[in-house]
Protein backbone atom coordinates (compact mmCIF):
# COMPACT_ATOMS: atom_id res chain seq x y z
CA UNK A 1 0.00 0.00 0.00
CA UNK A 2 1.07 3.57 -0.96
CA UNK A 3 1.41 6.29 1.38
CA UNK A 4 -1.62 8.04 -0.31
CA UNK A 5 -3.72 4.83 0.02
CA UNK A 6 -3.14 4.60 3.88
CA UNK A 7 -3.57 8.44 4.12
CA UNK A 8 -7.18 7.92 2.79
CA UNK A 9 -8.40 5.24 4.29
CA UNK A 10 -7.71 6.77 7.44
CA UNK A 11 -9.42 9.87 6.26
CA UNK A 12 -12.30 8.04 5.19
CA UNK A 13 -12.58 6.31 8.32
CA UNK A 14 -12.63 9.24 10.50
CA UNK A 15 -15.82 10.86 8.20
CA UNK A 16 -17.27 7.78 8.44
CA UNK A 17 -16.94 7.92 12.63
CA UNK A 18 -19.98 10.00 11.88
CA UNK A 19 -18.63 13.39 13.48
CA UNK A 20 -20.24 16.51 11.76
CA UNK A 21 -17.01 18.83 12.23
CA UNK A 22 -14.57 16.55 10.90
CA UNK A 23 -14.74 16.81 6.57
CA UNK A 24 -12.07 15.76 5.37
CA UNK A 25 -10.52 13.77 2.30
CA UNK A 26 -7.45 13.01 0.14
CA UNK A 27 -8.37 16.44 -1.22
CA UNK A 28 -7.95 18.80 1.52
CA UNK A 29 -4.35 17.18 2.91
CA UNK A 30 -1.33 18.75 1.29
CA UNK A 31 2.53 18.23 1.78
CA UNK A 32 3.84 21.04 2.45
CA UNK A 33 7.27 22.14 1.48
CA UNK A 34 9.08 20.33 4.18
CA UNK A 35 7.23 17.63 3.22
CA UNK A 36 4.85 17.58 6.22
CA UNK A 37 1.32 17.10 5.76
CA UNK A 38 -0.83 20.00 6.04
CA UNK A 39 -5.02 20.09 6.35
CA UNK A 40 -6.89 22.98 4.50
CA UNK A 41 -10.42 22.90 6.01
CA UNK A 42 -12.80 25.00 3.84
CA UNK A 43 -12.77 27.79 6.64
CA UNK A 44 -8.56 27.57 6.07
CA UNK A 45 -9.25 28.16 2.33
CA UNK A 46 -11.92 31.28 2.51
CA UNK A 47 -9.25 32.89 5.10
CA UNK A 48 -6.15 32.02 3.01
CA UNK A 49 -7.97 33.79 0.25
CA UNK A 50 -9.23 37.01 2.10
CA UNK A 51 -5.47 37.61 3.65
CA UNK A 52 -4.35 37.70 -0.31
CA UNK A 53 -7.05 40.53 -0.76
CA UNK A 54 -9.03 38.49 -3.32
CA UNK A 55 -12.31 39.66 -4.54
CA UNK A 56 -13.42 36.34 -5.15
CA UNK A 57 -12.98 33.27 -2.90
CA UNK A 58 -13.74 29.88 -4.82
CA UNK A 59 -15.04 27.28 -1.87
CA UNK A 60 -12.71 24.59 -0.99
CA UNK A 61 -14.82 21.66 -3.12
CA UNK A 62 -13.86 18.38 -3.49
CA UNK A 63 -12.15 17.07 -6.82
CA UNK A 64 -12.61 13.82 -8.51
CA UNK A 65 -8.83 12.65 -9.14
CA UNK A 66 -9.29 11.84 -13.12
CA UNK A 67 -7.56 8.23 -11.85
CA UNK A 68 -10.66 7.39 -10.22
CA UNK A 69 -13.18 8.18 -13.47
CA UNK A 70 -12.94 4.59 -14.88
CA UNK A 71 -13.15 3.11 -11.20
CA UNK A 72 -16.25 0.97 -10.83
CA UNK A 73 -18.01 2.91 -7.89
CA UNK A 74 -17.25 6.40 -9.62
CA UNK A 75 -21.21 7.53 -9.82
CA UNK A 76 -20.85 6.87 -5.62
CA UNK A 77 -17.59 9.23 -5.77
CA UNK A 78 -19.20 12.23 -7.63
CA UNK A 79 -22.05 12.08 -5.65
CA UNK A 80 -20.02 12.07 -2.85
CA UNK A 81 -17.92 14.97 -3.94
CA UNK A 82 -21.03 17.10 -4.11
CA UNK A 83 -22.46 16.57 -1.45
CA UNK A 84 -19.10 17.39 0.56
CA UNK A 85 -18.97 20.28 -1.28
CA UNK A 86 -22.58 21.82 -0.71
CA UNK A 87 -21.72 21.08 3.25
CA UNK A 88 -18.02 23.12 2.51
CA UNK A 89 -20.24 25.66 0.72
CA UNK A 90 -21.79 26.09 4.12
CA UNK A 91 -19.08 26.02 6.05
CA UNK A 92 -17.18 28.46 4.17
CA UNK A 93 -20.61 31.10 3.98
CA UNK A 94 -20.73 30.55 7.90
CA UNK A 95 -17.33 32.11 8.31
CA UNK A 96 -17.60 34.49 5.84
CA UNK A 97 -20.35 35.42 7.83
CA UNK A 98 -19.03 35.31 11.09
CA UNK A 99 -16.51 37.23 9.58
CA UNK A 100 -18.74 39.97 8.16
CA UNK A 101 -18.06 42.72 11.21
CA UNK A 102 -14.09 42.70 10.18
CA UNK A 103 -14.90 44.32 7.01
CA UNK A 104 -14.82 41.08 4.60
CA UNK A 105 -15.75 42.62 1.42
CA UNK A 106 -15.09 39.45 -0.60
CA UNK A 107 -17.95 37.22 -2.57
CA UNK A 108 -18.10 33.73 -2.22
CA UNK A 109 -18.55 31.64 -5.63
CA UNK A 110 -18.99 27.94 -5.42
CA UNK A 111 -18.34 25.37 -7.15
CA UNK A 112 -20.84 23.74 -9.49
CA UNK A 113 -19.88 19.78 -8.91
CA UNK A 114 -21.70 16.38 -10.49
CA UNK A 115 -19.47 15.11 -13.61
CA UNK A 116 -21.32 14.52 -16.34
CA UNK A 117 -24.43 13.10 -14.35
CA UNK A 118 -27.29 15.79 -15.39
CA UNK A 119 -29.64 15.41 -12.65
CA UNK A 120 -26.85 15.52 -10.27
CA UNK A 121 -25.54 18.82 -11.71
CA UNK A 122 -29.22 20.20 -11.93
CA UNK A 123 -29.54 18.77 -7.86
CA UNK A 124 -26.56 20.83 -7.40
CA UNK A 125 -27.38 24.05 -9.05
CA UNK A 126 -30.63 24.08 -6.96
CA UNK A 127 -29.08 24.08 -3.87
CA UNK A 128 -26.54 26.77 -4.83
CA UNK A 129 -29.58 28.85 -5.35
CA UNK A 130 -30.89 28.33 -2.05
CA UNK A 131 -27.87 30.34 -0.60
CA UNK A 132 -28.37 33.20 -2.87
CA UNK A 133 -24.39 33.96 -3.67
CA UNK A 134 -22.89 36.10 -6.20
CA UNK A 135 -21.80 34.41 -8.72
CA UNK A 136 -20.98 30.56 -9.30
CA UNK A 137 -18.04 28.13 -11.20
CA UNK A 138 -19.07 25.18 -12.95
CA UNK A 139 -16.31 22.76 -12.03
CA UNK A 140 -16.37 18.85 -11.36
CA UNK A 141 -15.27 18.18 -14.94
CA UNK A 142 -11.93 16.29 -14.84
CA UNK A 143 -11.14 16.73 -18.14
CA UNK A 144 -11.09 12.77 -19.50
CA UNK A 145 -14.97 13.68 -20.22
CA UNK A 146 -15.74 14.50 -24.35
CA UNK A 147 -16.12 17.69 -25.75
CA UNK A 148 -20.08 16.95 -26.18
CA UNK A 149 -20.31 16.05 -22.13
CA UNK A 150 -18.99 19.02 -21.40
CA UNK A 151 -21.21 21.30 -23.43
CA UNK A 152 -23.79 19.24 -21.97
CA UNK A 153 -23.20 19.90 -18.44
CA UNK A 154 -22.09 23.63 -18.90
CA UNK A 155 -25.34 24.36 -20.96
CA UNK A 156 -27.44 22.41 -18.20
CA UNK A 157 -25.94 24.40 -15.23
CA UNK A 158 -26.19 27.83 -17.08
CA UNK A 159 -29.65 27.10 -17.75
CA UNK A 160 -30.49 26.32 -13.94
CA UNK A 161 -28.38 28.42 -12.64
CA UNK A 162 -29.92 32.42 -11.92
CA UNK A 163 -29.01 34.21 -15.34
CA UNK A 164 -28.20 37.89 -12.83
CA UNK A 165 -24.72 36.43 -11.88
CA UNK A 166 -21.94 35.34 -13.08
CA UNK A 167 -22.03 32.05 -14.00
Amino acid sequence: MNENTDLSQNLNSIENANDKNINLNINNIHKNNLNNYIILTPEDSVQTQINIGTDIIMQLDDVIPASEVAKDNFKDRVQLAADRSIRWLDRSIEYINKLQGDTVTSNIFPIVQGGVDLTLRKQMCEQIKLRHVPGVAIGGLVGGESKFDFIKVVSVCCDTLPTHIPR
